[in-house]
């Protein structure tokens, strides 16, 4: 949205396309705006608004019969699909093989008259290629799907290019996915649904998994987790080549269930020894990743891990992630 310098005048403001809440920092003296909130700059000062927050729920007052919240959650998706389909330009959907867009793409087609314009980016050499599945998706909704297909060689030569425009230090990955499905729609819609942030908002990261597994572990002794963690090296030694990789996987997440829930969500998080991170940082004049969560968690009424995920997640992948990497096209 904005970032803003220290004594501020008019002349030094600067746009961007996300938010950091202040007072994190990127670069010396400059702030961004949390989510739903505003700033008034008068002669002497500046004032930070919030319009809107994320509510939060009581966990125990939670709505355990599963019947009404599947009903009522279907409802409200319709609903919030039938919403935006409200446009005087023509729209369309980014369609990956994943329950998000699918769920969007079936829901549109209950709603449209006419046949929807679907678009997917694949890959030319990568195992993790999802148009296939996206054009059978497409073809039992009958929209209008239009596929691109990228090489590694297209990347090297925009890479510089899609980070430029983020203004800002920028990791995800998928920004190289969105710049090019976006360039391809931009010929045939002015507007687009997608699927991101649908696993923030319903907790389909494997995070959950892990959190759910942790409070069951930890009613047990930690001598128990020890015996566990060897019975795991058995099995792994012991099963064929196409499970290792999954039990592996589950020794990987149990090494942390002993851990903190603010040190499981780092380590998570991090795209390499989170420890290695740390000696890293230390050095460098930045607030501390330990420091940056117990500032976030300050504001969070939820005790339960799981919810404290989503805690997480809602307010810090989804606008610093997932809506900047697509709202930011």
């Amino acid at each position: 949205m904005v970032f803003l310098g220290k004594n501020l005048e008019m002349t030094e403001l600067y746009l961007t396309f996300n938010f950091v809440p202040p007072p994190y920092t990127f670069y010396k003296d400059i702030f961004k705006l949390k989510p739903g909130s505003f700033f008034i700059i008068s002669k002497n000062e500046v004032k930070f608004k919030s319009y809107w927050t994320l509510p939060q729920r009581n966990e125990k007052e939670m709505i355990k019969d599963r019947k009404k919240v599947y009903a009522t959650f279907a409802e409200l998706f319709s609903d919030s699909v039938r919403l935006r389909l409200r446009s005087d330009v023509p729209l369309g959907l980014f369609l990956s093989s994943g329950l998000d867009s699918s769920s969007i793409l079936a829901t549109m087609s209950d709603l449209c008259v006419n046949p929807i314009k679907s678009f997917t980016v694949g890959f030319t050499s990568s195992t993790l290629d999802e148009t296939i599945a996206a054009e059978k998706l497409a073809q039992y909704f009958n929209s209008s799907h239009i596929v691109i297909k990228i090489s590694p060689n297209l990347i090297t030569d925009e890479i510089t290019s899609i980070l430029s425009q983020y203004d800002e230090p920028f990791g995800d990955t998928a920004a190289i996915n969105v710049k090019y499905v976006s360039k391809l729609a931009s010929k045939f819609v002015k507007v687009v649904l997608t699927g991101d942030g649908g696993d923030e908002v319903l907790s389909g990261y494997t995070s959950y998994q892990s959190e759910k597994y942790s409070k069951l572990f930890n009613k047990f002794p930690k001598e128990f987790f020890i015996l566990f963690s060897k019975l795991l090296d058995m099995m792994i030694y012991l099963s064929p080549s196409n499970r290792k990789n999954l039990l592996s996987r589950f020794k990987k997440i149990s090494l942390r269930f002993y851990n903190s829930f603010n040190t499981r969500a780092l380590e998570i998080t991090a795209f390499f020894d989170y420890s290695k991170i740390k000696s890293l940082c230390e050095p460098l004049n930045c607030i501390h990743s330990d420091d940056y969560l117990n500032i976030i968690f300050s504001d969070c009424s939820f005790d339960d891990p799981f919810y404290r995920n989503m805690f997480l997640h809602s307010n810090i992948t989804l606008p610093e992630q997932m809506l900047q990497k697509v709202e930011s096209r």
